[in-house]
């Protein structure tokens, strides 16, 4: 079928919209991976197949569809137009990047654990759902793979290749268009040991965030007393910033697989360890510098202070 976009403004934590309605399908059956990167104990899920057309939502926080297996991936679209408007909000869900444990695959579209959404300059710019790398982590061992060498880079202490059997000094680089196809920004992303991490064998899949082109297609902006719905990673919630905490409600339908089993989904508070969400759906806050891990998905909750 033809390419089909949504037109509403979104942001990269995952866009927003009024909750599915009741005979929309359960998005716990969503496969991503055949061994996705998440703590240790979680069932792997099967690979999603790419067709060569598929429709295109906006990304991050964008009307919140229940993600269905057996439809084609959705590409993660945020427009140059909003995100200035979410990097000024006092109130943000940062994606600071992803746990890597075991096999993940890097794209585009919701078909992938780590998604790096599309920047879109013009209203009519279309864009097909690409599965760029592969790249499986076992502790100090693992290997990346590029797919896609047309639409991204890969360099190994400084030096470009299109695969890697250790996980020392990489780089992954992936460009961002305008709307001529000229190369607007690159995303940045580089693979490290991080001792905070809740699974042992687990490496930090970060992003350069230095440039605000790059931090606005991760950061969801968050209005003072209004409630908006948010996809965080496979989870689908609802959150209300208070001025003090973060509300976070809504999330049971994606958070229970159709198999009674759970999607990964901690919350850390600053200085304490990393703890499951209720399962019984219940809502629950964050404070400023809190952070949560969503699946493969690591995001931080931040709050300007006065000063700033």
């Amino acid at each position: 079928p033809p390419m089909m976009e949504h037109t509403e403004p979104i942001q990269p934590v995952e866009a927003l919209q009024d909750p599915p309605p009741a005979d929309a399908p359960d998005p716990s059956g969503w496969s991503l991976s055949d061994a996705p990167s998440v703590p240790h104990g979680v069932e792997p899920r099967a690979r999603v197949e790419i067709p060569e057309s598929a429709p295109t939502v906006q990304a991050a926080v964008a009307p919140l569809p229940m993600l269905d297996p057996d439809t084609a991936p959705q590409v993660a679209i945020v427009d140059e137009s909003s995100w200035q408007l979410e990097l000024g909000r006092p109130a943000r869900l940062v994606t600071a990047g992803w746990m890597v444990a075991g096999k993940l695959s890097i794209g585009n579209h919701f078909g992938c654990e780590v998604v790096l959404p599309e920047n879109r300059v013009e209203p009519d710019q279309a864009f097909s759902p690409r599965t760029l790398a592969e790249l499986k982590v076992r502790g100090s061992r693992g290997h990346i793979r590029l797919l896609e060498p047309s639409h991204a880079r890969l360099t190994q202490q400084g030096r470009p290749t299109h695969e890697a059997t250790t996980l020392d000094d990489l780089v992954l680089t992936v460009p961002r268009l305008d709307s001529d196809g000229d190369v607007d920004f690159d995303i940045d992303l580089r693979l490290a040991p991080d001792r905070g991490l809740p699974d042992p064998r687990a490496q930090m899949l970060s992003i350069d965030r230095d440039d605000p082109m790059v931090a606005g297609l991760f950061t969801l902006g968050l209005p003072l007393g209004t409630a908006r719905p948010v996809r965080l990673g496979p989870i689908s919630a609802r959150a209300r910033w208070d001025g003090s905490v973060l509300h976070l409600s809504d999330y049971l339908g994606s958070y229970r697989r159709r198999d009674g089993s759970y999607e990964p989904f901690f919350r850390r508070v600053a200085g304490h360890r990393f703890q499951t969400i209720p399962e019984d759906g219940r809502a629950f806050t964050l404070a400023p510098g809190d952070t949560l891990l969503c699946g493969a998905t690591w995001l931080v909750f931040e709050v300007d202070s006065p000063a700033d």
